[in-house]
């Protein structure tokens, strides 16, 4: 079940990103990638660091 989510979040992802560049809005789209994969890092680590302080 996991799996179909990931799935249908990154397709969306990729039709938004490709919808802003194929409307010429390059800038907003290279802002949304970037904002993206540093906040899903971030996030990532954030967790990460959450779940070695409770265990």
């Amino acid at each position: 079940m996991g799996f179909c989510g990931a799935l249908s979040t990154w397709s969306t992802f990729s039709l938004e990103l490709l919808s802003m560049a194929d409307a010429r809005r390059t800038a907003r789209a290279g802002g949304y990638l970037l904002a993206t994969v540093a906040l899903g890092l971030a996030l990532s680590f954030a967790g990460g660091a959450a779940a070695q302080a409770l265990w």
